[in-house]
């Protein structure tokens, strides 16, 4: 299914917003917080980013992919996180990534 415009255009301008930013360092503390490390949030990131590249090229996310985009929970830890510990760029960083996301993922469903 293709997405609609309206969503396509605020998935162009998320992808900007991200690719605009580094990682924030606090990403490197966060593994004292959580049960997972650093690696695994860096992949989080790097899933979220490689489905949008599928979606705003108009292709279909891999199915396992789309299945671990759908079940991906670490974003919404790491935002409760980011908000407890009062870390304003992870926080503003992962609800970038956490809205792609939940745009993405009822668009993608086959």
């Amino acid at each position: 299914m293709l997405i609609q415009m309206q969503h396509k255009a605020e998935l162009i301008k998320l992808y900007k917003q991200i690719e605009s930013r580094q990682h924030p360092f606090e990403v490197e503390q966060m593994d004292a917080w959580l049960p997972y490390d650093e690696g695994e949030c860096y992949l989080y990131f790097s899933l979220v980013m490689g489905s949008l590249s599928y979606v705003l090229a108009n292709r279909t996310i891999p199915k396992p992919q789309r299945h671990a985009l759908q079940q991906c929970v670490i974003g919404e830890e790491l935002l409760k996180l980011s908000i407890n510990q009062d870390w304003n760029e992870l926080r503003t960083y992962v609800e970038l990534h956490e809205r792609a996301r939940n745009i993405m993922v009822p668009f993608n469903k086959k």
